[in-house]
């Protein structure tokens, strides 16, 4: 640490969790398409543990991101079509 120490911001998990399945879509078909592999691991080990352990939160992220318009919408869509497990568990929280 430095002096006083140095502001960091940590997203909450939930939202980042959310994040991960936008991203993932963004990276999909591209030369990032570990990447996007790798985004939908972080995201369904996440929505697995949260499910359990903070259910209110992760669905209120999730309502929050798909009223955030279609191309949003779309994305979140098109990435849990890959992970029907994850979805599963998502909406089942709504």
């Amino acid at each position: 640490m430095y002096r006083s120490g140095v502001l960091v911001g940590i997203p909450r998990a939930e939202r980042f969790a959310i994040h991960k399945l936008i991203v993932a879509e963004r990276r999909h078909g591209g030369p990032d398409q570990a990447k996007a592999r790798k985004d939908r691991a972080q995201a369904a080990f996440l929505i697995s543990i949260l499910a359990k352990d903070r259910p209110d939160d992760l669905a209120e992220a999730f309502e929050d991101a798909l009223s955030r318009g279609p191309r949003l919408r779309e994305r979140l869509e098109a990435t849990l079509a890959r992970m029907p497990e994850s979805a599963e568990g998502l909406r089942g929280l709504m």
